[in-house]
């Protein structure tokens, strides 16, 4: 995997590797870690096919690679049928696959992420260690379109412009107990950690990668 990470920065850039390894590698990963065999078999299996993609919402406006600081936040509750729902608000940054992009005429000429995965705690109040993380599989139409917003013209990135990224707020976001990823009520956190572990390999990888170009280019 590090080495395809580093093949991907050598011969395409930093920006697919990005993409590929945050949008679909990191979605990916925290399907397979943190959910169920049979969520597993649904939502890899999807995104194995091209019928569903992805994106990994984790980072806020004070939050990047540290969850523990997380205050997009979770509501268990019932609903008027009966059923159990969850009630999520909060606020992403910069996440990738997020936006759709236009082209010059007001065209989709990229969709955007089917299914965001948000991740949230119950009390952003409690202490870090007493938080329950969970990971939610929300559909983009949960959050709407009108606040998902891209960010491409807030941040002029110097690089990885390949990666389409976006803001977007969640306002009593009510989605079922089917898309908490995972066991419902499990701390989520350890394994998240474990996920976020894989990705210093694949960064490390790519900056040798980009060095190696660099090196070619300069010889």
């Amino acid at each position: 995997m590090g080495t395809a990470a580093q093949t991907i920065a050598r011969l395409a850039s930093v920006g697919i590797g990005t993409f590929m390894g945050v949008s679909t590698g990191l979605s990916a990963q925290t399907i397979f870690r943190v959910g169920t065999p049979a969520q597993q078999a649904f939502w890899l299996n999807a995104l194995h096919t091209g019928t569903f993609t992805y994106g990994f919402a984790l980072t806020e406006e004070t939050v990047g690679s540290d969850p523990r600081s997380l205050t997009t936040s979770f509501v268990k509750e019932t609903d008027a049928s009966g059923q159990t729902v969850y009630r999520i608000n909060g606020n992403k940054k910069f996440i990738g696959n997020a936006a759709q992009v236009l082209d010059a005429d007001g065209r989709v000429i990229h969709r955007g992420a089917d299914f965001l995965l948000v991740f949230a705690v119950d009390d952003p109040n409690k202490p870090p260690k007493d938080r329950i993380f969970h990971c939610f599989m929300v559909p983009r139409e949960r959050i709407g379109e009108e606040n998902i917003r891209h960010s491409g013209g807030q941040y002029n990135k110097t690089g990885l412009r390949e990666v389409n990224n976006g803001n977007f707020d969640l306002r009593d976001v009510v989605v079922p107990e089917c898309c908490v990823l995972g066991i419902p009520g499990e701390n989520m956190y350890p394994k998240l950690m474990g996920t976020l572990d894989v990705t210093r390999f694949l960064v490390g990888a790519m900056g040798v990668g980009t060095a190696e170009a660099a090196w070619q280019i300069a010889h």
